[in-house]
């Protein structure tokens, strides 16, 4: 029932995407803010955003 090649081929574009947005956006300025929303339980960690995308979107 489950076609095989068709899911590797997703997994391969997905993870391919997921490593390509992660290099793209990952910075050693972002790390503090990566480990604190794996090391925060809260709600509140779902909805903040890195800093870079902060000052994306509102520009000093």
């Amino acid at each position: 029932p489950f076609d095989l090649d068709h899911i590797a081929r997703s997994l391969t574009l997905f993870f391919s995407f997921l490593f390509l947005l992660l290099s793209l956006s990952f910075s050693p300025l972002d790390a503090q803010w990566w480990y604190s929303v794996a090391s925060d339980r809260g709600p509140a960690s779902h909805h903040r955003l890195p800093p870079t995308t902060q000052k994306e979107l509102a520009p000093c």
